[in-house]
């Protein structure tokens, strides 16, 4: 446990009788954010020589220091190291669960927004975009801006409330005639409802030359009585 503003260290270790550990696919040390009230999960990952991979998780509490404003957590995150994520990193995730990478100098989270039914919107940032994906689909997204696809995420199943999805980092050029920074076998999902406007209704003039002629009748009609008039 811990109060907002606290620091809180997770280290990861791990032992390996045959081959060895691999100590650049282990996850390092970190000191997570508790800027937030809630109970969050930190991810440990450690990988032998052989390429054989195990994870764990801990989870801490943070609770509001006493003359703090409170406040609402809104993601659970669990982090792993840039050469996990290269190598392909599969998880099951809860809603509101998302994985944190580092990588091209700035943080970068993949998580799940919602599960309904058989479709999990995934939101996939530091720039926040996000894609609906049936099982088997998949989204790759541009996030450093550099005109290649960084991240590619792909949703193997639902199990119950969770989404077990597989994760990894690309370099995978954008095709010319590709437009815009996303490509997925789902679902974009736009920021902003774009609104179809409908053409205006084509005017119906009938009564206006009624209304014409009508005048027209009456003009001529007045302009009769007054020469009658003169003429008498």
């Amino acid at each position: 446990s811990a109060n907002t503003g606290e620091t809180v260290t997770c280290t990861c270790s791990g032992t390996d009788a045959g081959t060895g550990v691999n100590s650049s696919l282990t996850t390092s040390s970190s000191t997570p954010s508790t800027a937030l009230t809630g109970t969050f999960s930190y991810g440990c990952s450690v990988t032998d020589n052989a390429g054989n991979t195990r994870s764990a998780s801990a989870t801490y509490t943070v609770t509001q220091s006493p003359g703090n404003p409170p406040t609402t957590p809104t993601w659970i995150t669990h982090t792993i190291t840039e050469e996990i994520f290269e190598s392909g990193h599969t998880r099951e995730l809860a809603t509101k669960n998302r994985i944190k990478v580092n990588f091209g100098g700035e943080d970068h989270h993949i998580g799940v927004e919602s599960i309904i039914d058989d479709k999990v919107t995934v939101e996939i940032s530091s720039d926040p975009v996000q894609v609906i994906l049936a099982i088997g689909e998949d989204a790759k997204v541009d996030v450093l801006e550099d005109g290649f696809y960084d991240i590619y995420v792909k949703l193997l199943g639902i199990s119950g409330s969770k989404a077990e999805l597989l994760m990894q980092k690309i370099h995978e050029e954008i095709p010319a005639e590709q437009e815009g920074s996303v490509e997925t076998t789902g679902e974009i999902v736009d920021e902003e409802e774009s609104t179809i406007q409908e053409p205006a209704p084509e005017r119906n003039l009938t009564w206006l030359w009624i209304l014409i002629i009508l005048i027209l009748i009456v003009v001529v009609a007045g302009n009769k009585k007054i020469l009658k008039k003169i003429k008498s």
